[in-house]
């Protein structure tokens, strides 16, 4: 899972969080949005909820914090990184 934040996190469970900047955000479904991630120049993504994206004003060009539980991290076969299931 990978949820986002508009502040840093603090007392939270997931222990792996770092800043982000949101590049791109589109409509998955009437319930959902894909919104693309950039760290460090890396692209990844996440899917949030209408009521989340309106709640948080998702829009390019913002600076938030995502947060990625371990479990949701995968090894990619072929390339020295990992996926976000």
């Amino acid at each position: 899972d990978v949820s986002l934040a508009l502040d840093e996190p603090v007392r939270t469970s997931i222990l792996n969080h770092f800043p982000v900047v949101v590049a791109e955000v589109v409509r998955e479904s009437p319930a959902q949005w894909v919104v693309k991630l950039v760290v460090d120049g890396v692209d990844f993504l996440a899917r949030i909820t209408d009521k989340s994206r309106a709640g948080l004003d998702v829009k390019p060009g913002m600076e938030l914090s995502a947060q990625v539980k371990s479990v949701a991290l995968e090894k990619s076969p072929f390339f020295n990184m990992f996926f976000l299931c």
